[in-house]
């Protein structure tokens, strides 16, 4: 059980609002509060932020528009989350963080009014308190910090994306089919709760699946190594992977006139594409890029074999010709995303090329060993951005 002062300490709240909030009959006025009522609090605090008073939520229950049970159904998680009576600065002390650690902590949550001297979260506190214990795990602080703003990065997408995802499957069909609001929050209360605990699952099954991939890869690389380095296994010889570009012909133009719905299907379409052709490849997606999209291969023949084979896939799919370029040699990696002088050859080659083209480097020729494959030398180019010339050629099936 809380007091008005525990309570008002974990919603983030000021006493006043508690106590106004428990005169409405918004809380109740014996004084004594379950830590369920925390979001309800919380909830009241953000109200007060967009101008709505307690009255005005008074008045929605007086009139049957609004239910207190339908709200909490809505806000209450199995794990409350509540404010702590401590500052961030004073949490960074006890933990021994850096000042400096804690501000790139601060910055990456994306929350402006974490000052040092604002009151933390449960939730951030338990985070930082974890972050603290990597950063003893040998890691640098500034490598944490790094992580930690990768995490958030993608992480703040894929919720931005479900609550994006859940309004236009679910919540705007049911306002279209004639519900209220008051109805649509029932609805979301009950269907929502599962929504929210099968995304989680989902979340950590991939993190678990994904994160058992690069142990297995990174396990089996270092045994490679040491199997060599011991003469029980033959030394093998180094490939180097392979970046691919692509790129859609004057797709702005295209959908300049039809309008962004047509443009966010276009790119919708894809994405699909890219994605399910590359994995039948071997290939990685980095990242798309509009109407266009970055690939990884560690083997330089499938890259070449997968963008012949997008240069149908994409015509299939009703979308403008694609143009590909590709190059082969060393990378950096960083950050799940890859740097250097071959990512930029890479680049630069999409803008060579002409729709339906792949075009690749003689670092690609050289490493590329199939017979279904054809080079034409095109010859040496002076691409944007790059210093010297570049041999280039048009790959294709042979015949």
């Amino acid at each position: 059980m809380l007091n008005e002062d525990q309570l008002a300490t974990k919603a983030g709240a000021t006493v006043r609002l508690v106590r106004e909030m428990s005169a409405a009959g918004v809380l109740p006025s014996s004084g004594v509060f379950t830590v369920e009522m925390v979001p309800r609090v919380r909830l009241a605090v953000q109200l007060e932020r967009s101008g709505l008073t307690i009255e005005a939520v008074e008045q929605m229950i007086a009139r049957g528009l609004l239910s207190l049970e339908v709200i909490d159904r809505s806000l209450f998680r199995p794990i409350p989350i509540g404010f702590l009576g401590t500052t961030s600065s004073e949490l960074a002390g006890q933990l021994g963080m850096s000042q400096d650690f804690a501000s790139k902590v601060h910055v990456a949550l994306g929350l402006s009014d974490m000052t040092a001297g604002s009151p933390v979260r449960e939730d951030d506190a338990e985070m930082m308190r974890a972050l603290t214990q990597m950063a003893g795990l040998g890691l640098t602080e500034d490598v944490v910090a790094r992580l930690f703003e990768i995490f958030t990065d993608n992480l703040r997408r894929t919720a931005r994306a479900s609550s994006e995802m859940w309004h236009a499957g679910v919540l705007e069909p049911i306002l279209a089919s004639g519900a209220s609001h008051r109805e649509l929050l029932g609805l979301q209360s009950i269907n929502g709760d599962q929504f929210l605990e099968l995304g989680e699952r989902i979340i950590m099954l991939l993190w678990n699946r994904f994160l058992d991939d690069e142990i297995f890869r990174g396990t089996v690389e270092t045994l490679s190594v040491a199997f060599e380095e011991a003469g029980l296994a033959e030394a093998k010889d180094d490939q180097p992977p392979a970046i691919a570009f692509l790129d859609l012909t004057a797709f702005t133009h295209l959908t300049d006139g039809s309008g962004d719905d047509v443009a966010a299907a276009g790119a919708r379409d894809l994405d699909a594409v890219v994605r399910r052709t590359s994995v039948s490849w071997g290939g990685t997606l980095v990242k798309m890029l509009g109407d266009g999209a970055m690939l990884h291969f560690s083997d330089p023949t499938a890259a070449v074999l997968c963008c012949i084979a997008l240069v149908d896939d994409i015509s299939r799919a009703g979308l403008p010709p694609g143009r590909f370029g590709v190059d082969s040699g060393p990378i950096i990696a960083r950050d799940v995303d890859f740097f250097g002088h071959t990512v930029n050859v890479a680049a630069r080659l999409v803008d060579y090329a002409r729709p339906g083209e792949v075009l690749v480097t003689h670092g690609v020729v050289q490493a590329v060993a199939s017979e279904n494959l054809r080079f034409s030398e095109i010859g040496s180019v002076s691409l944007k951005g790059v210093a010297s010339l570049v041999t280039v050629y048009s790959a294709s099936h042979p015949g």
